[in-house]
């Protein structure tokens, strides 16, 4: 699953209902992803659907490049385009109470641990969190992801590693010292975030992260700590 593709896919989020309902309020524009699909487990019936609704997009979309319509927008993957296209198709698929929950879960594992800078409003009341907690782990968060640049950088000007353009700029390929440091910083972020909430809150954010594991842990299973 290409999480650069995800995000490109998120736009509005409702908190998922333990009931059977259209997803018009989720994310259905992630169900155009297999992988996605799979992990919410779809019935064989809302996989045809599914596909169906994908399959018609990219009819719409080869007919507009037929007829020299060219892209709708250059911000946008032709994958991405295809999916923007086939949302009320995929937004008319009902799913369960748990098939809600783990497209919720979908959505919100991409942001990793920064998870609270997500801009969703409606996370922190789910998790009972207050507004200065919110702030409180942004800021430790913030202080951790300041001293990951400086000891990146630090690397950068004793080790010279290659370097390579991104979307960010110029930055280090990912050589093993710099997959390291990464994961330092994921480590050190988890932990912020684990620190600003209480127990009872660590649990309600495990929940919405993944519904059908018990535990109470925020970093990915066999992931940074």
């Amino acid at each position: 699953m290409r999480r650069g593709y995800l995000f490109a896919l998120m736009f509005l989020l409702a908190p998922a209902g333990a009931f059977t309902a259209p997803i018009d309020a989720l994310h259905p524009e992630l169900l155009a992803d297999p992988g996605v699909r799979a992990m919410v487990r779809l019935t064989p019936e809302q996989e045809a659907r599914a596909r169906a609704a994908m399959q018609a997009a990219e009819r719409s979309l080869a007919r507009e490049e037929r007829e020299g319509h060219g892209l709708r927008t250059v911000a946008m993957s032709r994958e991405g385009m295809v999916a923007s296209r086939a949302r009320s198709g995929l937004a008319a698929i009902r799913l369960t109470g748990i098939q809600r929950r783990r497209l919720n879960a979908v959505r919100y594992r991409q942001f990793g641990p920064r998870i609270l800078a997500c801009g969703e409003g409606g996370l922190p009341a789910q998790v009972g969190l207050s507004r200065a907690q919110v702030n409180r782990v942004l800021a430790a968060q913030t202080r951790e992801e300041g001293r990951a640049k400086q000891a990146l950088q630090a690397y950068i000007c004793r080790a010279r590693p290659p370097m390579e353009m991104r979307k960010g700029g110029l930055e280090p390929k990912r050589t093993p010292e710099v997959v390291r440091l990464e994961e330092r910083r994921d480590q050190a972020l988890w932990r912020a975030l684990e620190r600003g909430l209480t127990a009872p809150q660590r649990e309600r954010l495990h929940a919405i992260l993944y519904p059908e594991t018990p535990g109470t842990f925020l970093a990915p299973p066999g992931g940074a700590r």
